[in-house]
């Protein structure tokens, strides 16, 4: 389960960042499907995604509309467990089409990229301030999104032993206490 406080106070995302994000909405709203272009261009050069959405049979117009739906769920949020739900959604569609985590953080570097440069040529007087928030903002999508692979992982490991989840945590905590306790100084 996502510890969604703990995630926020870790990526040091406070209210100012929250505001910064909402008020950016209408710019997401506005310039979304060109960021997606953006992307898509990109994207398109790459034959492992080409495959994905071939072998899918996801024509780029759907994947478009999907990418605007999570943009505007990201900056529409109030960081709550119906986000936590939605972006954990999202990475299990992922993990459920076979798509490698690695494309996952491929792709979410690339919006992030292209959303900076779209709010950079906006020229935003408060550029930098909102820069952190949206870095804030896809770091914390990504984190979500890639603990659906841990969740598969770790479900299938399970599966595959037979061992019960509380019993695997409960392990793993052991096993991690022996070795901080093991680290000199």
């Amino acid at each position: 389960m996502i510890d969604l406080e703990e995630i926020l106070k870790n990526l040091e995302i406070d209210e100012k960042d929250r505001e910064n994000i909402r008020m950016l909405l209408p710019v997401i709203q506005n310039y979304g499907y060109e960021i997606i272009d953006e992307v898509v261009k990109v994207l398109s050069k790459d034959p492992e995604v080409v495959k994905i959405l071939q072998e899918d049979n996801l024509p780029v117009s759907k994947a478009r509309d999907a990418w605007f739906y999570w943009l505007k769920t990201l900056f529409s949020s109030e960081f709550d467990k119906e986000f936590v739900r939605k972006l954990s959604h999202i990475g299990q569609v992922h993990v459920d089409a076979n798509v490698k985590e690695s494309i996952v953080i491929q792709t979410t570097s690339l919006f992030l990229m292209k959303t900076l440069d779209k709010l950079l040529s906006l020229e935003l007087d408060n550029f930098t301030e909102l820069s952190k928030s949206v870095i804030k903002l896809f770091s914390l999508s990504l984190v979500i999104m890639v603990n659906s692979y841990r969740k598969e992982l770790i479900g299938s490991f399970l599966e595959f032993t037979g061992l019960k989840e509380d019993l695997f945590n409960r392990e793993i905590k052991m096993q991690r206490k022996k070795r901080r306790e093991e680290k000199p100084g």
